[in-house]
């Protein structure tokens, strides 16, 4: 319904240009644009030397029975790029977060690290990944759902690689939903064979490691065992310190922009951006950490409209002045009570100092940065995505503020001509494969004007356009 408050432009039908678009989420609103012809070109050329490299394959491999050369790696990864932090605030802001809501319970942080000698059991980013991928399967066959909620990598001062993983807790105890199919299969098996059926396989158990534990007891059991550090003391430690749970404090992670500041290390929680640096050890080629964050089982819900370049500029216009302050809660306010305070929006940036020191080692000149911090500037191209508490509310006021600003600040009557002409052009026009199939509208057949060889309007006696031919010969505006 929110989105429907947006003037929407007809539906696309293979009209060249960029296409001006707004998308809402649950707590994001995003205003950009995209050209979808250029698009599916780009994809018709993308699936065409995918054709190609499949045909070299195979002649090489006719031709010389052999692998290709191999291919270099890319360059190692030293921390967590500042695109990707900023696609985990957009992924945040627009996820459907109905299926972790189970019961009043709110989801808990399920931290996972590793022992001293780390390097033994992950000595690559392939090797820690492939552990959370147990996780996920031992989480499934022990709870009998499968894994909800976000993940994310990070490392620790000494260098050891750990995950966070937000997510609902399991109820009960572990095994207790695959107990119950097993003796439910075994129940049928018994009447059948009571019944004289015969050729009927015993349905089979086995004990799983945690089976019969709670979540807390489960989770440190279960990750010692997936890990399997070789070395018995450092399994013992690892079993005592290898997992952890807490409960998400009221009012602490409770948007999903908390969420994500939280899970960024950004905003207030700044002090432990060390944690996104990659130890050494994991900076070579091929021993990469890979993803810094991931979600499972969660979907984007969002709703995209296409509107006028004119309505996206002014609401990048409005999300841009809204961006620019942030709310906070002051509580030295109203005598002690506390209330809500706005502020201007900043970031912090690392500014190159004028003194350059000199490495005594290598000879190397290096520079000294301090921090500082600067206004957070969005939208600054028209583009971008904020994210909101409330996302289609504030959607449906911008929209009201579209409608006022056109109250107040009517076209002109050339641009309105202009609107209206380019809306029956589009309505008119057919799609890019229609047309190289030959398959266009109907042209006029009155005479054409003496000394020209195009058909004319009637009315106004310019060249006639076939796409805008209407009865009798005319233009569709005359």
């Amino acid at each position: 319904m929110a989105a429907g408050s947006l003037p929407a432009l007809p539906e696309w039908r293979g009209q060249e240009g960029p296409r001006f678009r707004i998308t809402l989420g649950p707590a994001c609103i995003t205003v950009g644009h995209k050209d979808l012809a250029r698009a599916e070109r780009t994809a018709e050329r993308a699936q065409h030397r995918a054709r190609m490299d499949a045909s070299d394959v195979g002649t090489y491999w006719a031709e010389y029975v052999g692998d290709r050369a191999p291919v270099d790696p890319r360059a190692p990864i030293t921390g967590w790029s500042r695109r990707s932090r900023s696609r985990l605030f957009h992924a945040t802001g627009e996820l459907d977060y109905a299926p972790m809501v189970v019961g009043k319970k709110g989801p808990v942080m399920t931290t996972l690290t590793y022992s001293k000698k780390w390097l033994v059991v992950a000595p690559t980013g392939a090797a820690a990944k492939k552990h959370l991928e147990t996780f996920y399967v031992r989480f499934e066959r022990a709870w009998g759902t499968a894994f909800c909620g976000l993940w994310k990598e990070e490392f620790q001062r000494r260098g050891a690689v750990h995950f966070h993983l937000w997510h609902p807790r399991p109820d009960g105890l572990a095994g207790t939903a695959r107990r119950f199919e097993y003796e439910g299969k075994l129940a049928e098996w018994k009447a059948a064979k009571e019944a004289g059926e015969k050729g009927l396989r015993k349905p089979y158990w086995r004990d799983a490691v945690g089976d019969g534990l709670p979540y807390e007891q489960w989770l440190s059991l279960v990750w010692a065992d997936i890990v399997d550090h070789p070395d018995p003391e450092e399994k013992a430690k690892h079993l005592k310190n290898g997992a952890f749970v807490s409960e998400v404090e009221e009012g602490h992670v409770n948007t999903p922009a908390k969420l994500a500041a939280y899970f960024a290390k950004h905003g207030a929680f700044m002090a432990k951006d060390y944690q996104n640096k990659v130890p050494p050890e994991w900076r070579k080629p091929g021993a990469g950490p890979g993803r810094f964050w991931g979600y499972k089982g969660l979907k984007r819900e969002v709703r995209t409209v296409d509107v006028m370049p004119s309505d996206a500029d002014r609401a990048a216009r409005i999300l841009r002045r809204l961006s620019a302050r942030e709310r906070y809660w002051d509580l030295n306010a109203n005598e002690g009570k506390g209330a809500w305070r706005w502020k201007k929006a900043v970031r912090e940036v690392r500014i190159e100092r004028g003194v350059r020191l000199i490495d005594r080692e290598t000879g190397e000149c290096k520079p000294r940065y301090r921090k500082a911090m600067r206004p957070a500037v969005k939208f600054a191209s028209g583009s971008g995505f904020l994210c909101l508490d409330d996302a289609p509310t504030t959607l449906v006021n911008v929209a009201r503020a579209l409608d006022i600003w056109r109250e107040y600040a009517p076209a002109t009557s050339r641009q309105e001509q202009a609107r209206e002409r380019a809306v029956r052009r589009r309505s008119l026009e057919l799609p890019a494969t229609r047309r190289a199939a030959g398959d266009v509208a109907p042209t006029t057949s009155e005479p054409a004007r003496p000394g020209s060889t195009k058909p004319t309007c009637t009315a106004c006696g310019t060249s006639l356009d076939p796409r805008l031919v209407a009865a009798g010969g005319r233009h569709i505006g005359c």
